[in-house]
């Protein structure tokens, strides 16, 4: 028997136990069941699904094994595609080839792909199994109706183990928007939770050496169910950068990758700009409650500031190890200049890390997700007209642009780019057009440091000043620093 399900639910993550959901209020006296779930997830050594944003998992629910294939939409959504079959355990026979919906079936659901499964059926292997215990509610919950569920277990791949305890929200009726009303809800009488974007499958694919660095978050080609709607456009780039910001964080942190400092930089400026459009449109056409979205105008702060500090001092250190022409003073101090650098680099990543860990970060998250599933209805039959404002801001930023190209790139350029950047993204979405939108200034320019603008860097020098008057070193050191700050950027 084949059945489809839109599913759309959100996790969040931390050290939990099933006593922990029983004292929130909404679960006391509601039945709880309890399901033991083994789950087995295909795809081939290249990840051909993952990379389709396909999801393949064999599931044993009750003594039943179900077949389900999942696909990622741009909102976050996923269709999924079940239907029950019939395994051969000892023959480690479990995907049945014929179940699996065709090009043709997804193309009338809106889900486009450019292939069929049974073309490369033969080298689709395990990757990896996943393990769970689950205990689940329903609730009614703000017009709508949420099951909560309690995940905990393991991901397996070979010997390699990934545990797994998490509070899994999904919406059964109702807004989008109200299953991230409630994880802020959960999330204060359980303050040691964080939000995952994570799906457990893609956790998984973590333990198969992916390369995520290949692994397109922000791809709109292939597969996406899109629209001709602002509204849902504004929403799916706002949840597109939240999730892969966290993504980056946590990465960032262990890491310490130059790379993800940039792509961390590139997103947040992303949502800062689409928010500042979406103010502006709103005034304009006068949207009730637009007042609602204008304090997540300035989403720079306090992860913007820290990681343009790391870039800048990151930029600095690598300039001055590879600076030929030194005067003597530098030479005889090129090493304490970069020592320098080097510890204000270090106590940036700890503040980061401080901040990122915070509870402060899962409320921010949990704050962009609410407002962004509430924009499609705060905007509502305003499509069009917003559209116009698209148009016409993208053209004056244009003209703006071009009158910078006339004369030198500089810095001032820089903000133009990122904003104009934004708003193309988000026309590719609501276009449906393949996104392929770079920030050409960073990519095209020889000189990294146009990566800033001058407000960033002015706030940089004074930072540095500030460390420097609480240094016990040479008036000569402290306007050497500074006259190398001046040449590099």
């Amino acid at each position: 028997m084949i059945k489809e399900n839109i599913e759309y639910e959100i996790r969040l993550e931390g050290n939990l136990n099933i006593s922990d959901l029983e004292s929130l209020i909404f679960l006391q006296s509601k039945n709880c069941s309890i399901h033991k779930l083994r789950s087995k997830y295909f795809d081939t050594d290249d990840f051909k699904l993952l990379n389709n944003s396909i999801g393949l998992r064999v599931r044993r629910e009750n003594g039943n094994w179900v077949q389900t294939t999942k696909f990622e939409a741009i909102d976050q959504s996923c269709y999924e595609y079940n239907q029950d079959i019939k395994v051969q355990e000892e023959t480690k026979n479990y995907l049945d080839i014929d179940a699996l919906p065709s090009k043709d079936f997804l193309q009338n659901k809106n889900y486009y792909i450019d292939f069929e499964f049974k073309d490369f059926s033969c080298k689709l292997i395990q990757q990896f199994e996943i393990n769970i215990n689950r205990f689940s509610w329903t609730i009614k919950y703000l017009s709508g109706k949420i099951e909560i569920s309690f995940d905990t277990g393991f991901i397996k791949k070979n010997n390699t183990i990934k545990t797994i305890s998490e509070i899994e929200i999904e919406l059964l009726e109702g807004k989008n928007f109200i299953i991230w009303q409630l994880a802020k809800e959960i999330t204060r009488h359980l303050p040691n939770l964080k939000i995952q974007f994570l799906s457990k499958a893609f956790r998984g694919y973590e333990l198969c050496d992916l390369n995520w660095k290949k692994h397109s978050f922000k791809s709109i080609k292939n597969l996406q169910k899109l629209h001709n709607n602002i509204g849902n456009g504004i929403r799916d780039i706002i949840l597109q950068n939240i999730k892969s910001i966290s993504f980056f964080f946590e990465r960032l942190l262990v890491t310490k990758d130059d790379f993800l400092v940039d792509l961390s930089i590139i997103s947040i400026k992303s949502i800062r700009y689409i928010f500042h459009f979406l103010t502006s449109a709103g005034k304009s056409l006068k949207i009730e409650d637009i007042g609602e979205v204008s304090k997540f105008k300035y989403f720079n702060n306090p992860y913007l500031n820290i990681l343009c500090k790391i870039k800048i001092l990151n930029f600095v250190i690598i300039t001055l190890e590879n600076e030929r022409e030194q005067g003597g003073y530098l030479k005889k101090n090129k090493a304490n200049l970069s020592a320098f650098f080097l510890k204000e680099k270090s106590i940036q990543f700890a503040l980061l890390e401080k901040i990122v860990m915070s509870k402060k970060t899962t409320n921010i998250f949990l704050d962009y997700g609410f407002i962004a599933n509430k924009i499609p209805f705060l905007i509502n039959d305003r499509n069009d007209e917003c559209m116009e404002i698209v148009s016409k801001v993208k053209t004056q930023l244009e003209q703006r642009l071009r009158s910078f190209r006339c004369t030198t790139i500089n810095r001032a350029a820089i903000s133009t780019d990122f904003y104009l950047m934004a708003l193309s993204s988000l026309l590719s979405i609501v276009n449906k057009q393949e996104e392929t939108v770079k920030y050409r200034f960073y990519d095209h320019t020889d000189e990294e440091k146009n990566f800033f603008t001058n407000y960033e860097i002015n706030k940089f020098k004074k930072f540095i000043n500030e460390r420097l008057t609480n240094q016990k070193i040479s008036k000569k050191f402290k306007e050497d620093i500074f006259s190398q700050i001046t040449k590099i950027l």
